[in-house]
């Protein structure tokens, strides 16, 4: 009688296992370049590129740049990130009206599309991993760097030039003194 349950048992187990349907899986997405720039508003930012080569691009300050292979897990998380973005339409550029807020900036190129998305003050959770993936990957590992400037369309976006002075003040240079102190 054992065996018998045992065996009935078995047989339901492997039935059940075989008509166990799986969640469809979406395919990843496959982009020709993305950026991410990135601040908190005050002092901590990063600015990435990456294209389908894996090259990144990271620009440090404004003659240097570091540069390597990404590995293949952060690649799949970007892959799934953007997987997400264009299949969720909620996710879209806003502007809480916030100052010195965190500020996310995002351009990829999938095939003759661009997706491009700026996000002030309350950022969509779905940047999080990419940007503190990015941010451990490029603080936390050794990587080449070169002598070069590179300005990224995101950094544009994240990181907006001061505002212009007004009319009303105008910057004077000082005067030029004269021999005698004066």
């Amino acid at each position: 009688m054992e065996k018998v349950t045992t065996g009935l048992l078995c047989i339901i187990i492997f039935v059940c296992a075989c008509s166990h349907k799986k969640k469809a899986v979406s395919p990843l997405i496959k982009f020709t370049s993305f950026e991410i720039s990135y601040t908190n508003g005050w002092t901590k930012g990063v600015c990435f590129r990456v294209d389908s080569n894996k090259i990144f691009l990271a620009p440090q300050s404004y003659d240097s740049v570091k540069y390597a292979l990404l590995p293949d897990s952060t690649l799949r998380l970007i892959d799934t990130t953007l997987s997400w973005i264009v299949s969720d339409t909620t996710i879209k550029s806003k502007d809480d009206g916030c100052v010195d807020c965190p500020i996310v900036a995002l351009q990829s190129v999938i095939g003759s599309d661009t997706i491009s998305i700026r996000q002030v003050g309350n950022i969509h959770k779905i940047f999080w991993p990419v940007i503190r993936a990015v941010q451990y990957f490029i603080d936390n590992v050794h990587h080449s760097t070169i002598r070069a400037a590179l300005f990224l369309r995101t950094q544009e976006m994240a990181f907006p030039p001061p505002p212009p002075l007004s009319n009303k003040r105008k910057f004077l240079p000082p005067k030029e003194r004269t021999k005698s102190g004066r």
